[in-house]
Parts: structure tokens; sequence; C-alpha cells
């Protein structure tokens, strides 16, 4: 980390002189080693995660890490790749990775694998990668939150709109003939009907945009109806029942060491069980200590 930024040799340190047998290996190890490097909760770093499009709708995939802020949004992800050799191979896993950040709405991801790794912010249709570093992740905002501060920043602009236009209209119809302003005119007199209007004017615009801004930052604390279902089920049957990325179905008793971090998608067929004979039942194996 150099100024507050990480660069892919941070990452690439990471994994220095380490073997992997699979992609679920190297996964497990990231989660493990990151929360360090990055000096955060470990809780902030999440496996298989099953990503929201901007419609609310779920991806086909689920990305192999994702770095989560304190509201637990998503802020970078990363596409992990056992290795990683030919140029045909990195393109696909970029071209993946920008699927997934650009749906998700989420500016910073990390294509990594043991021997590669490249860090990229996309804006819209175009990914940029010159610096190749990651900032801060105190710094990163989500696009709502940039969205809020510039209603804000409007609002702003409103209110000393509205606050010159009051001014230079009362003025007005204080001055005489003369041009001097007439201050027993000021005191005795209303402002004209033009005045009324752009104050009425301007408090509607105040109106409309604090409507905007209110279920702007609404958005931002939706969490998600699957969220809530999970909560839901998991106060009366609390095994969880998740499907790797490579199809394997295992279940989590409250004692596993993964079960703080297994996220349960339902849209994935993971499931929430009340006995581990109906998990088995339902063909899960019971996760195993390594």
């Amino acid at each position: 980390m150099i100024n507050g930024k990480y660069y892919s040799e941070d990452f690439l340190g990471i994994l220095k002189d380490k073997q992997f047998s699979s992609e679920d290996e190297l996964r497990d190890y990231l989660e493990d080693q990151l929360p360090k490097k990055l000096n955060i909760s470990a809780s902030l770093i999440v496996k298989e995660q099953t990503l929201t499009a901007g419609g609310g709708g779920y991806f086909s995939e689920r990305a192999d890490l994702v770095i989560l802020n304190q509201n637990r949004d998503p802020i970078v992800i990363i596409e992990l790749k056992k290795k990683l050799t030919d140029g045909s191979s990195k393109t696909a896993a970029i071209r993946q990775l920008k699927n997934y950040c650009q749906r998700a709405g989420v500016a910073y991801g990390i294509v990594l694998a043991p021997n590669y790794c490249r860090i990229f912010q996309f804006h819209g249709e175009r990914a940029t990668s010159e610096e190749n570093y990651l900032p801060e992740l105190s710094t990163i905002k989500r696009p709502e939150e940039k969205d809020i501060n510039a209603i804000k920043g409007e609002l702003e602009k409103v209110n000393r709109k509205l606050d010159t236009i009051s001014r230079r209209e009362i003025e007005r119809a204080s001055l005489p003939s003369g041009g001097h302003i007439n201050h027993a005119r000021r005191n005795q007199e209303k402002p004209p009907s033009t005045s009324n209007f752009w104050v009425w004017i301007g408090f509607a615009t105040i109106g409309f945009l604090i409507v905007v801004y209110s279920l702007g930052y609404s958005k931002l604390g939706d969490k998600g109806g699957e969220s809530n279902t999970n909560e839901k089920t998991a106060t009366t049957c609390n095994i969880k029942g998740n499907i790797s990325k490579d199809g394997k179905k295992i279940y989590h008793t409250p004692d596993s060491p993964w079960y703080a971090k297994t996220v349960i998608s339902t849209s994935f067929g993971e499931r929430w069980f009340c006995t581990e004979q109906e998990a088995e039942n339902a063909g899960f194996r019971k996760w195993q200590s390594r």
C-alpha cells in the first residue's frame, strides 16, 4: 500500500509462492487473508455473493469475492482464476468482471490469479486501468451516494438563486424614479406580484428536490427482499444449505466456522433447514473442517 492506494503487487504478494489445487481453495485463502491486508472486518468480505442488478433482478452467476462497505453494499468485485496464461482467458475474465461491475453499479473490480492481477475502474461502458490501483476503501462511493450529493448541491443552488431573486425584486420595488432607495416606501409597500411569483416557484422547486432526495436516500437503505427472507426463515430453522460455485451442496450448522459468512440465496436453490436429516434428504452433506 502506497499513499492510501493498493496496487497489483499488493494482491500478488498475498499469493506469492502459494499453490492452489482449485479456485475454491484460492477463494477460501483470500477470504481469510484480504481482511488483514486491507485492514477491514472479515465480515465485509464475502464469497460467492449473489449481486442484484439495477432493476432488482439476480445475476445468473455469482461473483467470487465481494468487498462491502459499512452499509454492506458492494464496492469492489474480485474475479478469481486458478491460473491465467493466455490472452483469451484473460480477456474472458475481464469481460466477466466488467459485466458484474456494470450491472451491479460497482466502480472497482479486480481480476486476480496467483500469476496475474489487474485492477479496473469502470465508467459506464468504458473500463480504465492505466493507474492500476485500488483507492482507500472508505473513499469509494456507491452511485446512489453520488446522486444524493448531486441533489444536495442542486438544492443549495436553488436556495441561493431564490435569495438573489427575492432581494433583487425587493430592491427594485423600493427604487423611486430618481434611482435612490426610498426606505419609507420599502417599509410601507409590499413587493410587486412578480416577487411572489418567484417565491412560489422557488418553494415548489425545493419541495420537488426534497422529495427526489428522500426517495434516493430510502433506496440506499434497501437491502433487498432476499435478505429479509433469510432473516425471517433463520428465526425458525437455522441450518444453512449452501450451493458452491461448482455445484457442491453443503449444509452449515451454527458451529460451522463458515456459518456467519454463508449467505443463503434462494434464487440459486439454496435454503434453510430445520434439521440435519432434512438437509441430507435434500441432497446436502454436512460441512467438514479442513
